[in-house]
């Protein structure tokens, strides 16, 4: 791949200074550009063998990434004991370090690798609140999968997260909480607590996930070392 153009007409070129196969790509001004391809193997143990070349200029990063290899499985093992798997996007939360938007297996990816196995996938149609949209398998089979990363819902979300340690969260992506623990040692009565409580929730405008969507340059949400200062910034310390 080359940052070769200046006439604006990118792409395949057969041979391009004596190299094959070139893919020209323009200038972004600074802003990372992602090329992606998805490859289908065949079973077994397949070898993949990939010949990548770049300006000495350039900046490129080559990442071959294997992902839902285990989605069939894991609805059939759902199937053996009656439960209804749920599948999530990979979230930039608490100690995601390393996330990235290529390491992301979307709702869409899901949806077409498992409809390529089992065929055509059916929505389910329901009023609900719940953080997963729910599918239907040809066989009746029913699955959820939550994309808060490449779809989020916020507006429609009443959930809040509340750790072992008395502080409440109102949003996953929430930097600071309200210390109800304290209030608690204070003595405060149990109306002081509904109050805090509810003008927390009134007050309520947290729409992080929509927040990163939205960002041009999205990567980790929260840096390792704040994550050492505040332990409270991991997903798992929340509840999530």
């Amino acid at each position: 791949m080359l940052d070769c153009r200046t006439d604006n007409n990118t792409g395949y070129e057969a041979e391009w200074h004596g190299e094959k196969d070139v893919l020209c790509t323009l200038s972004t001004g600074g802003r990372p550009m992602v090329l992606a391809r998805q490859v289908k193997l065949p079973a077994g143990k397949p070898k993949l063998s990939l010949l990548v070349s770049s300006h000495p200029q350039g900046k490129w990063k080559l990442q071959v990434r294997v992902n839902g290899d285990e989605l069939i499985d894991l609805i059939e093992y759902g199937k053996t004991v009656n439960a209804e798997v749920r599948f999530i996007e990979y979230m930039d939360v608490g100690g995601a370090t390393r996330w990235s938007p290529a390491r992301v297996v979307s709702r869409r990816e899901m949806l077409d690798q498992l409809a390529g196995h089992y065929g055509p996938i059916q929505p389910v149609v329901e009023d609900s609140s719940a953080p997963a949209d729910r599918f239907t398998l040809p066989d009746g089979t029913v699955f959820g999968i939550i994309s808060s990363t490449t779809d989020p819902f916020c507006r429609n979300c009443d959930r809040s997260r509340l750790t072992a340690d008395g502080v409440w969260y109102l949003c996953l992506y929430a930097a600071r909480g309200i210390d109800l623990r304290g209030a608690v040692r204070r003595g405060a009565s149990v109306d002081e607590l509904k109050e805090l409580i509810s003008a927390g929730w009134r007050g309520r405008d947290d729409r992080g996930a929509e927040a990163r969507l939205a960002m041009d340059d999205r990567r980790g949400f929260v840096p390792l070392n704040s994550l050492r200062q505040d332990p409270h910034l991991e997903m798992h310390t929340r509840g999530g």
